[in-house]
């Protein structure tokens, strides 16, 4: 499918505020599933499922006919009955029938009815047995029903191809068997299962590899269709493996003898000196990766330097000279040299302080370059060389035609050929590089339809909210903010570094990034800076976030404003970088919706998408490079290196490349940046580190290879870690691994989706002992498997790997591993061959096992070829620029304090009041206030209004340092049960509207930032600012109130009663007198509800007779307005600061009410909350709530039409939430809710007595 340019193809095109990269690239299986169906007649299974079925109902009714019979055997005197009794109890408990000789020995000495039971449960295992036998007649009839049908699986083209390609010995061998040829049992049934093996993953993978998955590049449309139908037949791409290449010719390259008369050397551009030394890097073959690179290997050499090196040095600047001309010129400098010139130079020349310029450059076509190199040689072979390469392009060739049966031939010769060459060129052949020698890749040709980007569009908001997400958990962003760390911590704000290589080498010795056997140091490494801690702390929220999720083992709906919230706590300087992914997903209906089932997130800036360019046309090569240049925040310089992998060739996209010696050139004919020359800087905006060119001009870097960063060369590996974006999410294993509770043998993993894009498929992870012993006959094994997947509850289909994992403390033993068991492959555990399959893998391991569901269904797919349905990946790719991160001056955050001991009086006091006060003394907190909360566990949270920067940079930190001082030396040391937690979670949750998850617990002792959330049950959310308002301004009330709580109890009391009144007298229709009867409505409402003796109502009546007399001397003084007599002086001062704090909030809340009044009178969200959370309440609660009575109050309220016009007035309605504001302040007092009514009681009587009349006189007077 060449990526030419369709009609109204617009240059650049916008998603969810990203540019799309122009060009799309499909995965597609290189077969149909359609053959797969033909392999099973479905009987075994339905036979299973009937015996199952037989067995639940044997299982439903069996445990009450056991309990009967328990019951009547001490009254049995007939002995052979009650022995038959006996037994058949024994074989119910079982699960099993009883006998038949049972049923006859009891027959006239138990019920006629529990008699007809047991013959029920007879017959039953009467036909469990005849299912049972029938299914092992099936099992061996199914197996024998698609021996016929398995030749058809090898008949695919792309499958014959792909397995000459991969594997020619076996492909031989599979078409011997299809034709005929004779094999014992064992091997026809391991021809069987091969053949069954390749078939799956050629029809059911998308990895792209030769023809087993084929390749679609296109161009996202504007108008066009939503699906791609394919034509048949391929374009073949085919060429020598770069890696083999580089091997064959490596000795010829390092023979001094053979290019010192033909090919110019150059001074090793890495070299560099320290006291009186040279040190300097050569390549070398490095790991090959089973056969797919060479030349990512890196040698560090060192010598004294001497003049004569020097002076070759000199010589070589801005000349092209041999080893040859090289010895003159230097004997003609330096006479004294002639006697020992061959000597010195092969020394020079053999420990890579010399190299040869061969010209060559890693993009180029592998068999053009050697053949070119081979013809500048002098070799004495070089005709036998030249000639094996012609075998080879021929060869080659003819692998890119169609001509299926040629290949096998054409196979051979390319593998005959590279070995010949290595013959004479000395290069060693027991090389994985030359199983296979070529690389190949697959292209589909046009589709009927261009693929029309209206189909990302529905996924917009979810895209914008992944992106971001991305960015917050990509490790490569972790690693450059800490790189920007260490780089400040050596150079400051702003600074330069004159020498990038020497400071990246540094960093690296300290946190090694992407090497698995080297650990971070961090002793050596750099605290992390505020940018750095902040991006940690939004981190952590959102793995606290799903972790609160995973917990409860339900599908799960990510919540998109919280993870926007999550992703503000980020700092700006963070947020504001550019950011670029690419998303591989397949296109799904799925619960009645569209959805793209997220596969992988890898970084972008066409990475990956290059690989496959390679058929790409001009006008889309362009519109590829004018994306990239659009989106960048600064001109950008490629990162080179092929290493010998052909999926890092590409064609270029970039006008320059990085060098960075002593590695090879990658583009010919492109402008090249020494690192030497560069400088590196730090960019305070974007809290970031950049390069500057000898010019002065900033630069980006660009890695557009597909090899991982780890194998790469130490600075190729650091610079593709830290300087670009990297696979992000990890959510198909990130997710998983967060799930593991410790010791479970199984784990559930649930779906997880982001709007309708699926981030993760429903998984299992089941350690070995978990899934069945594969040392059993097929037709146990078979058995086995399908009541495995009945107690886990596993689908039908699904792709399975093994997952290597070690004990604590202990390596992968990677010698054990089954590196082939590590790749998904798919199981269907109605068919026996797939069992069977399933059952050879866990006889090769016992490793952990990753169970997938298959999602989508095979048959519902956007992609056909030929017309018919085939499994598909699509990939594409967004980059965000870099923006002004549009971020109020202030913003708000939430910092919780985990502590768990059930009294918080010193925390509150010695660490949460000082903290408190500290923050709100900073210019840049606008409100601040601390609050106990339960969910997770008992904490309290501190709540500030704040600029981002200043929290990041010293508010959070100084908070931070004060509270972990102290719960350090003041440790909680109280551990609630869980479950008992959860329980009590689920009737708070009730009172107060709180939905859940309540688990888990968070962590005592602790400190955390986390992402800021508006409060549920707020009727409007313009109530909000009305809210913070209140709860900031009353924080010196609250603890001056806390102080007085422990000194005078009963004062206490009388000065909240004395604020709850002055609440009451807030009410603009008639103060007190007409406010109270929202107070006396709470404190009814709890003697209704929760006092149904009458005790509460009697103890808080004892209350009111013993402190009554005073409570009414503040509710006159409240009355007249004689506010200095209400009371003592401490309560007098706290009143004082109550009454213009509450008139403001009142007036506030008038306000809000006249702008929102419909809404607001409208408003349902407290019973929405109610019926929400009604499902998980605990039984007693409902059942209390069903029983209770309506008081009095309510009743008229509730029902006349009079009270529910009064509920809806204006007045009463900015009333109701400013004494709901007070109440909101109660728990910062460490009123309990019972409290809460009793004070409720005791205003409400108060008012009463004081003003003449209870609520009923008051109702029938304004009546």
């Amino acid at each position: 499918m060449t990526a030419a340019s369709p009609a109204g193809v617009p240059s650049a095109m916008m998603l969810a505020g990203c540019h799309l990269h122009p060009l799309f690239v499909v995965r597609v299986a290189g077969e149909p599933t359609a053959p797969l169906d033909a392999l099973g007649t479905g009987e075994t299974d339905r036979l299973w499922h009937h015996a199952d079925s037989l067995r639940a109902a044997l299982g439903a009714d069996a445990p009450a006919a056991c309990a009967e019979l328990e019951r009547l055997v001490p009254g049995l005197a007939d002995r052979d009955a009650s022995r038959a009794a006996l037994a058949a109890k024994r074989l119910l408990f079982n699960g099993q029938a009883p006998k038949p000789a049972h049923l006859a020995a009891l027959a006239g000495h138990v019920p006629a009815d529990l008699l007809g039971v047991l013959d029920r449960l007879v017959a039953l295992s009467v036909a469990i047995d005849a299912t049972e036998q029938a299914l092992a007649g099936s099992f061996e009839a199914e197996m024998a029903h698609g021996v016929p049908a398995l030749p058809s699986l090898l008949a695919g083209s792309n499958l014959r191809a792909a397995l000459g390609y991969a594997n020619p010995v076996l492909l031989a061998k599979l078409a011997r068997h299809v034709a005929g040829t004779p094999a014992d049992a064992k091997t026809t049934r391991n021809f069987e299962d091969s053949l069954l093996q390749y078939h799956a993953r050629a029809s059911t993978k998308t990895s792209p590899l030769s023809s087993f998955t084929v390749i679609g590049v296109g161009r996202w449309a504007e108008s066009g269709g939503t699906g791609l139908h394919f034509p048949p037949g391929l374009r073949r791409r085919v060429a020598v493996k770069a890696g083999l290449m580089r091997h064959l010719l490596a000795p010829l390259l390092a023979d001094f003898d053979l290019v010192r008369e033909t090919l110019p050397v150059r001074f090793n551009a890495s070299a560099g000196r320290i006291q009186g030394r040279i040190a300097f890097y050569r390549a070398t073959p490095g790991n090959e990766v089973s056969g797919r690179t060479w030349g990512a290997g890196l040698a560090r050499a060192e010598l004294d330097d001497n003049g004569a090196i020097r002076l070759v040095e000199s010589l070589l600047q801005g000349r092209e000279l041999t080893l040859s001309t090289l010895a003159a010129a230097l004997v003609e400098r330096a006479p004294a040299l002639a006697p020992g010139i061959d000597r010195f130079l092969r020394q020079l020349f053999d420990i890579g302080l010399l190299q040869v310029d061969a010209g060559l450059f890693e993009q180029d076509d592998p068999l053009a370059a050697a053949t070119a190199l081979i013809g500048q040689l002098r070799h004495p072979e070089a005709p036998a060389l030249l000639a094996q390469f012609d075998q080879v392009a021929a060869a080659l060739a003819t692998l890119c035609s169609d001509d299926a049966e040629a290949h096998a031939t054409a196979t051979a010769i390319v593998g005959n050929a590279v070995r010949a060459v290595a013959a004479l060129t000395g290069a060693e052949t027991d090389s994985p590089l030359f199983r296979p020698a070529f690389h190949e890749n697959c292209y589909l040709g046009a589709p009927e339809t261009p693929l029309s980007s209206a189909l990302l569009a529905p996924h917009a908001d979810a895209l914008s909210v992944l992106q971001d997400l991305s960015l917050l958990l990509d490790p490569h962003q972790e690693l450059h903010s800490r790189m920007v760390d260490a780089f400040v911590a050596r150079f400051g704000e702003g600074g330069e570094c004159g020498d990038p290589r020497a400071f990246l080498e540094e960093f690296d010795a300290h946190y090694a990034p992407g090497v698995l056997d080297r650990p971070f140091d961090s002793e050596r490494t750099t605290p992390p800076g505020p940018c750095t801690a902040g991006l940690l702390r939004a981190k952590a929220a959102f793995d606290h976030y799903l972790e609160t999720l995973l917990r409860h083992g339900e599908d799960i709906d990510l919540d998109l404003d919280t993870l926007r919230a999550i992703v503000d706590m980020m700092p700006p300087t963070l947020r504001a970088r550019s950011a670029s992914y690419s998303h591989v997903v397949q296109v799904a209906r799925y619960d009645g919706r569209d959805t793209l089932v997220l596969n992988q997130v890898f970084g972008g800036r066409s990475s990956i998408l290059s690989r496959f360019l390679e058929i790409a046309d001009e006008d889309a090569l362009a519109d590829t490079r004018d994306y990239l240049a659009t989106a960048a925040e600064a001109a950008a310089v490629e990162l080179p290196g092929v290493f010998g992998f052909n999926a890092n060739r590409h064609p270029p996209l970039l006008s320059r490349e990085l060098d960075v010696p002593p590695f090879p050139p990658s583009h010919a004919g492109i402008d090249r940046i020494a690192l030497a020359d560069t400088r590196l800087f730090h960019d305070p905006d974007l809290h970031r580190l950049r390069f500057r060119d000898g010019n002065g001009r900033a630069f980006d870097l660009h890695y557009q290879g597909l090899l991982i960063p780890g194998l790469l060369p130490q600075l190729h590996r650091v610079l593709a870690l830290a300087f670009t974006e990297g696979p992000s999410l990890a959510i198909t294993k990130a997710l998983a691994a967060r799930s593991l509770a410790a010791g479970e043998t199984v784990s559930r993993v649930p779906r997880i989706r982001l709007g309708d894009i699926l981030l993760l498929r429903q998984t299992w992870l089941v350690s070995p002992g978990e899934y069945p012993e594969a040392a059993q006959p097929p037709l146990d094994f078979y058995r086995a498997a399908r009541r495995w997947q009945t107690r886990l509850g596993l689908p039908q289909r699904f792709f399975v790997r093994a997952l290597p994992s070690a004990g604590e403390g202990k390596a992968i033993d990677w010698g054990a591993v089954n590196f082939k068991d590590m790749k998904p492959f798919f199981v269907d555990l109605a068919s026996p061959r797939f069992v069977r399959l399933l059952q050879n893998m866990l006889k090769r391991s016992r490793l952990t096992l990753s169970i997938s569901e298959l999602l989508p269904a095979f048959g519902d797919s956007i992609v056909q070829v030929g017309g018919e349905p085939r499994v598909a990946e699509l990939h594409f790719e967004l980059t965000r620029p870099a923006r002004a991160v549009p971020t109020p001056a202030r913003q708000w955050f939430r910092i919780e304090v985990g502590y768990f001991d059930p009294d918080r009086t010193r925390l509150m006091a010695d660490a949460i009041a000082p903290t408190l006060s500290a923050m709100r003394a900073d210019k840049a907190v606008s409100r601040a206030w601390a609050m106990p909360r339960w969910k997770f566990g008992p904490h309290v949270e501190l709540v500030v209004e704040c600029e981002p920067s200043a929290l990041h940079a010293r508010v959070f930190p100084a908070a931070l340092d004060r509270l972990e001082g102290w719960l350090k030396a003041n440790p909680s040391n109280t551990a609630p049960d869980p479950q008992g937690y959860d329980l009590l979670s689920k009737r708070l949750g009730m009172f107060e509207l709180e939905p859940g998850p309540y688990l888990p617990l968070r962590r005592d002792n602790s400190v955390r930032l986390v992402p800021w959330r508006a409060p549920t049950a707020l009727i409007h959310p313009a109530f909000a600012d009305v809210r913070a308002d209140l709860l900031s301004g009353s924080m010196e009330i609250a603890f001056a109130l806390r102080e007085l709580k422990l000194t005078d109890p009963n004062r206490f009391l009388l000065v909240l009663h004395g604020m709850l009144a002055a609440t009451a007298d807030s009410y603009s229709e008639g103060g007190m007198a007409q406010g109270f009867m929202s107070i006396r409505s709470h404190a009814d409402y709890f003697f209704a509800a929760h006092d149904v003796g009458g005790a509460a109502r009697r103890r808080f009546d004892a209350v009111d007779a013993m402190l009554g007399a005073r409570a009414d001397a503040i509710t006159q003084a409240i009355r007249n307005r004689q506010h200095d007599s209400a009371g003592p002086t401490a309560a007098q001062r706290i009143l004082a600061a109550w009454l213009p704090l509450l008139a403001r909030t009142a007036a506030a809340n008038r306000a809000v009410v006249d702008a929102h009044h419909a809404a607001i009178a409208d408003a349902t969200v407290h019973a929405d909350l109610a019926e929400r959370l009604r499902p998980q309440a605990p039984a007693d609660l409902l059942r209390a709530e069903q029983e209770r009575r309506i008081t009095d109050i309510a009743e008229i309220f509730l029902q006349s039409e009079r009270g529910r016009a009064a509920q809806r007035a204006p007045a009463f309605l900015a009333y109701r939430a400013t004494v709901n504001f007070f109440y909101g302040l109660l728990p910062l007092l460490d009123v309990a809710p019972a409290q809460k009514f009793l004070l409720c009681h005791l205003t409400a009587s108060s008012i009463e007595r004081t003003t003449g009349r209870d609520w009923r006189q008051l109702w029938q007077a304004a009546g």
